[in-house]
C-alpha cells in the first residue's frame, strides 16, 4: 500500500477512535520522510489502529446484542 493511503487510512481510523493527535501527527511526521523506515512504521501503526478499530466495532455488537436481551 503506498504511503498517501496509508496516510488516510491511519486519519480515518484515529478519527473513529477520536485521537485527534494520532491522525495530525502521522500525516505531519510522515509526509516528506519516504525511508524504509517510515513506510514500515506507517503500515504498523495502521494495523494496529485498525485492529483496534475492529475490536470496538466486534465489542460493541456483542454488548448490544447483550442487551436486547434476545430469546435462547
Amino acid at each position: 500500500m503506498n504511503a498517501p493511503v496509508q496516510q488516510a487510512a491511519i486519519r480515518q481510523y484515529a478519527k473513529q477512535l477520536q485521537l485527534r493527535t494520532i491522525g495530525r501527527a502521522s500525516s505531519q511526521r510522515w509526509r516528506s520522510r519516504r525511508s524504509a523506515r517510515s513506510k514500515v512504521i506507517l503500515s504498523y501503526l495502521e494495523a494496529l489502529l485498525g485492529a483496534e478499530v475492529e475490536e470496538r466495532d466486534r465489542n460493541a455488537v456483542a454488548r448490544r446484542i447483550k442487551e436486547a436481551h434476545f430469546p435462547k
